[in-house]
């Protein structure tokens, strides 16, 4: 996999869940109960099949917990 395709899915994986501004006019997100699905439609790629995925995905208010996949695990970083 190429550098280029790893970051656009994961700059698609943090829009997907993270918006990086206040929306000035109501927009349709994705309803947390679709949030598995979206994740999964990313994460299960061909490309990715040798990749480790922790996501956690809370509210910014009372950082309720939405989506949780390995959050607690930790990783061990590499340098490519």
């Amino acid at each position: 996999m190429t550098k280029t395709k790893f970051f656009s899915s994961l700059i698609g994986l943090t829009m997907l869940v993270v918006p990086w501004q206040k929306p000035a006019v109501a927009q349709v997100g994705i309803c947390p109960a679709q949030l598995s699905e979206k994740i999964s439609a990313i994460t299960q790629r061909p490309e990715f099949r040798r990749s480790r995925w922790g996501v956690l995905v809370q509210t910014l208010g009372d950082r309720q917990t939405l989506y949780a996949e390995d959050a607690e695990r930790f990783f061990i970083p590499a340098s490519n």
